[in-house]
């Protein structure tokens, strides 16, 4: 049943309500992250991180100098990186509210997990991940994509993977793949910014394109 299922989120989890994007500024909080016993995990603040860079994209505060380094050589290359990142929040709170009024109560939040591994066991890890899940479960997904802004994206993607942190943009093709044998929450699978808008999405379209798809389905 639906509200005995899970809510399973991408990256990031709630976020801040009018965040402006990056704000190098602002005081930097700097901690471990906390393993499931409660015990401090040790972060390698030396190698640079995607999550970390999203942080950044947000202006949060969970980043490191040798993160904010590739971080603004990604923006010089895909502009629409900052945008993307508040639309991306923006869905996972749209998407969390619907699965809460739905019944949902327990939520898992997974960082990156398609960017994980590439090739041929792309969607067997992810599928892996669902085939755990109860029914009653609702996968929600998102997924960069080249095909509204190839060129940045890809230089975008160069840029990261040359940095040793790879990322890999998938086609609307690609990434329907992931929902395969789960029921779609309508409007499907869209650009970001189109599922079930705010009036905050609605305007934040009249300021170009966002390469991010997305969608919540259902395990049966």
């Amino acid at each position: 049943m639906a509200s005995r299922g899970w809510g399973h989120l991408p990256a990031g989890g709630w976020g801040r309500e009018g965040q402006t994007g990056p704000g190098p500024e602002a005081p930097r909080r700097r901690h471990g992250t906390s393993g499931f016993d409660g015990s401090a995990a040790p972060i390698d603040t030396g190698r640079p991180h995607p999550a970390r860079f999203y942080d950044w994209w947000l202006g949060g505060k969970d980043d490191y100098p040798v993160d904010e380094e590739p971080a603004r050589r990604i923006l010089a290359a895909d502009g629409t990186a900052v945008r993307g990142a508040r639309a991306n929040r923006r869905f996972m709170h749209r998407a969390v509210r619907t699965l809460a009024e739905a019944g949902i109560r327990q939520f898992l939040v997974t960082h990156h997990l398609g960017d994980a591994v590439d090739g041929d066991d792309v969607h067997g890890l992810p599928g892996r991940y669902v085939d755990a899940l109860a029914p009653g479960s609702h996968p929600v997904l998102s997924q960069v994509t080249p095909d509204l802004n190839p060129e940045a994206v890809g230089r975008a993607a160069a840029l990261s993977t040359r940095g040793g942190t790879p990322f890999h943009p998938r086609s609307l093709t690609a990434f329907t793949r992931f929902f395969d044998g789960l029921e779609l929450l309508g409007p499907g699978i869209i650009p970001v910014t189109g599922w079930r808008p705010d009036p905050q999405d609605v305007a934040a379209q009249a300021e170009g394109i966002v390469p991010v798809h997305a969608g919540v389905a259902r395990k049966l």
